[in-house]
């Protein structure tokens, strides 16, 4: 902060300089903010997508495996998936 004296032409220079910097400290407060709150969108997006995709895989591996699995068991996992993947 420039401290603000008198009033002349120096004293509306000091307290440009004080708006400015005052300005400034608010927008990079504003940036910080924004900047955390994306990043906790993206980590709720990341988890929101990640579970179902984590039963998809399972399931699909199941279907692919070598073991056979039953027909009746066959269309429960694929409607799994199908439900999972909506």
């Amino acid at each position: 902060m420039v401290p603000v004296e008198g009033n002349n032409e120096l004293t509306q220079l000091a307290k440009s300089v004080n708006y400015l910097s005052q300005t400034q400290r608010e927008v990079k407060q504003r940036e910080q903010a924004l900047s955390a709150e994306k990043e906790q969108f993206i980590r709720g997006l990341s988890h929101d997508i990640r579970t179902p995709l984590t039963s998809i895989m399972a399931y699909s591996e199941l279907l692919a495996g070598e073991k056979a699995v039953a027909p009746e068991e066959q269309e429960k996992y694929l409607h799994l998936i199908h439900t999972k993947a909506g």
